[in-house]
């Protein structure tokens, strides 16, 4: 009972981040592919959160729902790169990136 409730609670008080906060993510991300500047999930849910000047205590999660929505809707995808130590996955855009910022 005391697990529905809190799932209850966390999807009524979800809130929606601004609209402003997708572009700047796809932004982030289209200026990064001609650099050599790489994106964790990580990195880029901080440059969001800094971008669109959140803070607070919901801030770092506002920031990666955009960047997780981003992913699951296409825009973005994992690319994963492999050294003698690790493995790690970077966000890169995709095509729907160029589409959505020439758009402006």
């Amino acid at each position: 009972k005391l697990r529905t409730d809190a799932r209850e609670t966390a999807l009524s008080s979800t809130r929606h981040p601004p609209a402003d906060a997708w572009r700047r993510a796809l932004e982030a991300v289209a200026e990064a592919r001609g650099s050599e500047e790489l994106f964790t999930l990580a990195k880029l849910g901080e440059k969001v959160q800094k971008a669109c000047k959140w803070r607070g205590d919901e801030a770092s999660e506002d920031a990666l729902y955009v960047v997780l929505s981003l992913l699951g809707g296409g825009y973005l995808r994992e690319e994963f790169r492999h050294s003698p130590y690790a493995t790690n996955a970077y966000l890169v855009a995709t095509s729907r990136v160029d589409r959505v910022l020439s758009d402006q």
